[in-house]
């Protein structure tokens, strides 16, 4: 039978669903059994359409209204609705292929689990009481986010029987858009054909609930596992971490779609060479509101150290068969993801043992903001502007969201470094403090810790390659071990695929402890 596969029809399907359940909502007025701080009160308004970087504060606060027991059916029907996907997920490597009958029977066990009614009627329950449900609406639950923005949000709603004959029809989109430890199978297939298995799942993150801009904390995560993994039951196997750069995504990264490297097909050239040993590879997508979250914690964008070294890696050891030891554990990243590996390394040597760095950006201590540039992103008043603004305007952006937030100051929530045609020395002070050449002398006892550390930079990457060199004599005077290399011809991007196959695969795979 044919695959469901027209996105936009789902999207647009939930969506006016949901705003029709919403607008009688509000028609009901003092009928609605919602209440903010136990008093009753109207549900949150919607956001517009194309502002999806903000569904997640409005569920949060539509279910904050909504009653402890309400909350915990939701929660146990999307529970059983993970496992079972999980368990269709086995039989079938890509989502795309199930056949209509199958996705169909899974929603219907999922909607059997709980009562489909009609606004305010009263259901019997399994233990013979009698309830009514809230006028309007009854639940919403944030899905998972797909980063090539074609379904970027789903919800499960129990409400009318109209929409549950909407979710049986939609029945692919919301099964595959199901939270927290269900795959996120928004993806296409690898566009180079692996001898492995490349997967997409979905990390919820704890530490990054309640961030000001409203950034989903259910963050894509793509997986790959090397091709003995399904075939050795019991073997385990190091990991390593990569963190992508400034406006990019797992996506690209991890080969999802054309790009300027494929980290997985890197490795398996790499193991067809004999270089490198059989790892697993991790990344996470972290494009933000503002197109990149630093790797950083701040309370506008979620606290990201926190995230990557605690809530990403615990993830990937409870869920895949991991070496889960510091020592088979590796950091790495380009540009901000080369940032976010000295950051987060330097602080974390409990967690990773080796990272290296690739490019890395924002070393240096910005005593002297560009004042134009910053004229430039003030000009920027809400965050759905950002994906309009020029590359400059979008990183200013990104390092105030990250490293100068300001909870008092909405929609943006972050201070800029010029104000009035006047610098602002406190907020130059608070960027000065997240730069890694200032950062590492108070870190040089957790540097002392690492096995290893690697740094490499394009010569013509200027002034990434010097601010990495000067990294390195850091380190020097600190007298720990690294290695460090400037190469030439190179710039940002240039031969980063093959640096990855040939230096930084290799280099972990030296250095990572495995298990044989």
């Amino acid at each position: 039978m044919d695959a469901i596969d027209d996105e936009g029809a789902v999207e647009a399907a939930v969506t006016d669903a949901m705003r029709d359940r919403l607008r009688t909502a509000r028609e009901e007025g003092s009928r609605v059994q919602y209440q903010k701080d136990g008093v009753p009160a109207s549900p949150p308004s919607m956001p517009p359409p194309g502002h999806r970087g903000r569904y997640h504060m409005f569920l949060r606060d539509l279910l904050a209204g909504t009653e402890d027991s309400e909350r915990a059916l939701v929660d146990a029907i999307l529970q059983e609705a993970r496992s079972l996907h999980r368990d269709l997920e086995r039989k079938e490597r890509s989502l795309r292929r199930l056949r209509r009958d199958e996705v169909e029977a899974v929603l219907r066990r999922i909607c059997d689990r709980a009562p489909i009614l009609e606004d305010g009627s009263p259901t019997e329950t399994k233990d013979g009481s009698t309830r009514r449900h809230p006028p309007a609406f009854s639940h919403v639950k944030r899905a998972s986010v797909s980063m090539n923005d074609s379904i970027s949000w789903a919800v499960l709603l129990r409400g009318t029987a109209a929409f549950r004959r909407g979710l049986l029809a939609l029945g692919f989109w919301a099964a595959a858009l199901l939270p927290a430890a269900g795959l996120a199978q928004d993806a296409p297939q690898p566009v180079t054909p692996l001898d492995g298995a490349l997967e997409r799942v979905t990390v919820h993150g704890t530490s990054l609930e309640g961030n000001l801009v409203g950034d989903d904390p259910d963050r894509p995560v793509s997986v790959y596992l090397p091709p003995s993994y399904d075939a050795s039951p019991e073997r385990r196997y190091p990991v390593v971490y990569v963190l992508h750069g400034f406006t990019d995504s797992d996506r690209g990264w991890f080969g999802w779609e054309e790009h300027f490297v494929n980290v997985p097909a890197a490795l398996e050239r790499s193991m067809e060479a004999g270089t490198v040993r059989e790892m697993i590879l991790v990344v996470p997508n972290a494009f933000t509101a503002y197109e990149g979250s630093m790797y950083s914690s701040s309370v506008t964008t979620g606290d990201w150290e926190t995230f990557v070294a605690e809530e990403l890696v615990g993830y990937v050891d409870r869920n895949y068969r991991t070496l889960p030891d510091r020592d088979s554990r590796g950091l790495a990243g380009h540009s901000m993801g080369g940032y976010g590996t000295l950051r987060i390394g330097m602080k974390r040597p409990d967690v990773f043992s080796s990272l290296y760095a690739m490019s890395p950006c924002c070393l240096e201590a910005r005593l002297e903001p560009d004042s134009a540039a910053v004229a430039e992103a003030r000009a920027i008043t809400h965050p759905d502007q950002v994906p309009e603004a020029d590359f400059l305007t979008k990183i200013v952006l990104a390092w105030a969201a990250a490293w100068s937030p300001d909870p008092n100051d909405p929609p943006l929530y972050l201070d800029l470094p010029w104000a009035n045609g006047a610098r602002q020395p406190d907020v130059v002070a608070e960027w000065a403090a997240n730069a890694p050449l200032a950062l590492m002398h108070q870190h040089v006892p957790e540097l002392r810790r690492l096995a290893a550390i690697g740094l490499d930079a394009g010569a013509q990457d200027q002034p990434i390659a010097s601010n990495t060199r000067a990294f390195a004599e850091g380190l020097v005077a600190y007298g720990i071990d690294h290695t460090v290399e400037i190469y030439d011809p190179g710039t940002h991007v240039s031969r980063i695929d093959a640096r990855v196959e040939n230096h930084v695969l290799p280099f972990f795979s030296d250095r990572l402890a495995f298990s044989e």
